[in-house]
């Protein structure tokens, strides 16, 4: 089970996905073909709702076309 700050930390992990996949103007099905995970997935992912892999996210980055680092540029209260 989670703790509560690794919820928080999950939700803007995701809510920061969220962003970069709006930005670059990909839906989640073309974000998924590209990066070979699964689109419902990658809405967890971006909900917050699942604790992902630093091989996934190394896998959204380059589908992204973004450094790792700017995934992870967000606050961490």
């Amino acid at each position: 089970m989670l703790k509560e700050g690794d919820k928080k930390l999950l939700v803007k992990l995701g809510a920061r996905l969220n962003e970069l996949r709006t930005e670059k103007e990909l839906s989640l099905r073309q974000l998924s073909y590209i990066s070979n995970l699964d689109y419902s997935t990658i809405g967890k992912i971006e909900k917050g709702q699942v604790n992902i892999t630093f091989t996934t996210l190394v896998e959204l980055a380059k589908a992204l076309e973004v450094e790792l680092v700017e995934i992870l540029n967000f606050r961490i209260d």
